[in-house]
């Protein structure tokens, strides 16, 4: 490889050979250089654009100014804003917002709160409402720091509790796609994919501190930029559901219990952090989430109390999905709303295009003779590719979905293989073993609003417009709806 000035020669770890990415200022400590710099990826190294397409993409995509900034009232001012709505601690969840505003409606208080329930609206598909229609009204004077939702940014202050709603929005500018991650919803796969696309040959590699993802986060950019993405129909949203009582018992046996994932560090963390002197029970778990919190954020109060409630100051991995990406107020804008009961085939709807042909169809993943997942490194080596292999694609596994509709078996290779990377713990197995049906109703209490939209798209094969879902959500939008079609 050649090396260029952007990289110090004694920076360079020729081993895995890893480097900082060129024009990133961060000071990493050379014991740090295979986590939080780019391997096997010369470019990185030596291009200042990289991971960009070009220059007019780098400026545009540039880091807010509050992100890096040392100006202390700049922070403050971000805290402030982060806080106050954090302090609400639940959303208002009127779904589609951007509709009664621009009908002038007046936006009353959350129904739900008031002994009202909007779960009795019709399901049904036949509303009687043309709901191509709606689609001109269904990104327009969208404005996350007007809503009343943890704004855009806070990601910075915090990764746990607090980070907000828009923490985990990730751009794949070229196809004008925003993917809305959830954690324990495939969030590291899609990341890992992003990398993948933009030629970081370390794709394989746990992704959070590789600094070129860091540059696609929706939270990064610029108000502006932001305002811009939000209200552009040429910018698809995306989102996979999962079912809730299934993600939170996966929660639980990859970050709480003991011996959990990454050597039991997860669930040594989890205790010191919410003051456990043992890994609770399952049971424990559920039990201390259902207590509500009386204010958020909590600071110098008991860590107990952290753990209370599924609100803006919850963990985002048991965090309500509902609460991700502008879901509660703008579910209109979310174009692609998918369940992870079905995500082969609607991973290549939500990448149907460039996505798919140029990317999607060749994302591969090394796996062991027993054909799982070999777990990531800070710096594997592309997986090499040989004559017999077979290349399944993004989120596909063996049986896949053909041209026309048709599922087919893909070839069983023996021997090194090459697949989907699936993030699973088993938890599906599990549900029957951990679940007693009194657990089972406290958590159907405690994710009431994910279950809202989880049963409305869990046995639908194809993808969900957030439009079809909100009128069939709440009444007051499909009111909303009536009257914009009429318009």
């Amino acid at each position: 490889y050649t090396i260029l000035q952007s990289t110090p020669f004694h920076k360079i770890n020729f081993e895995e050979f890893c480097c900082p990415m060129a024009g990133d200022e961060s000071n990493i400590k050379p014991n740090r250089l295979c986590w939080q710099g780019i391997c096997h990826t010369p470019r990185a190294c030596t291009d200042l654009i990289y991971p960009f397409s070009g220059e007019g993409e780098r400026e545009y995509f540039r880091v807010r100014d509050d992100f890096f900034s040392r100006d202390i009232n700049a922070k403050r001012l971000l805290r402030s804003r982060c806080d106050a709505r954090n302090r609400l601690l639940t959303p208002p969840y009127k779904w589609c917002r951007q509709w009664l505003k621009k009908e002038g409606d007046q936006i009353h208080s959350d129904p739900m709160t008031k002994g009202g329930d909007e779960t009795n609206a019709p399901v049904d598909g036949n509303l009687g409402v043309n709901l191509t229609h709606l689609e001109q009204y269904n990104h327009r004077d969208i404005d996350p720091y007007e809503a009343r939702l943890p704004p855009p940014g806070c990601s910075h202050l915090s990764h746990g509790g607090g980070s907000g709603s828009y923490h985990h929005v990730i751009l794949f500018p070229r196809a004008k796609l925003a993917f809305c991650g959830i954690p324990k919803v495939g969030i590291t796969q899609w990341i890992q994919f992003l990398r993948f696309t933009f030629g970081a040959k370390d794709y394989q590699a746990s992704p959070y501190s590789k600094p070129d993802q860091r540059l696609f986060r929706f939270d990064m950019m610029r108000e502006e930029v932001q305002k811009e993405i939000l209200n552009d129909p040429e910018w698809k949203f995306a989102v996979f559901m999962r079912d809730p009582a299934e993600r939170l018992l996966s929660t639980y046996l990859d970050k709480v219990r003991a011996n959990s994932g990454n050597g039991g560090m997860e669930a040594i963390h989890f205790r010191s952090l919410y003051n456990f002197t043992e890994s609770p029970t399952f049971e424990e778990f559920v039990e201390t989430i259902a207590k509500n919190k009386t204010h958020c954020p909590v600071r110098g109060g008991p860590k107990r109390e952290n753990l209370h409630g599924a609100d803006w100051c919850t963990d985002p991995h048991w965090r309500p999905q509902t609460m991700a990406c502008g879901i509660s107020e703008f579910l209109p804008r979310i174009t692609y709303v998918g369940s992870l009961n079905h995500i082969e085939r609607q991973t290549r709807t939500i990448l149907q295009g460039e996505l798919w042909e140029r990317y999607g169809k060749y994302f591969h993943w090394t796996t062991d003779k027993q054909g799982k997942n070999k777990e990531p490194e800070c710096a594997p080596s592309p997986p090499q590719l040989k004559v017999g292999d077979t290349l399944y694609g993004f989120q596909q596994r063996p049986l896949n979905l053909g041209d026309d509709g048709k599922t087919r078996q893909s070839k069983v290779l023996v021997g090194k293989s090459i697949g989907a990377h699936h993030h699973a713990t088993g938890s599906q197995s599990k549900v029957d073993r951990f679940y007693t049906p009194r657990l089972r109703r406290l958590v159907r209490e405690i994710y009431r609003r994910d279950y809202q939209l989880w049963e409305l798209i869990r046995d639908e094969k194809d993808v969900v417009s957030g439009s079809d879902l909100a009128v069939k959500i709440s009444d007051e939008c499909r009111d909303a709806a009536s009257r914009l079609a009429n318009v």
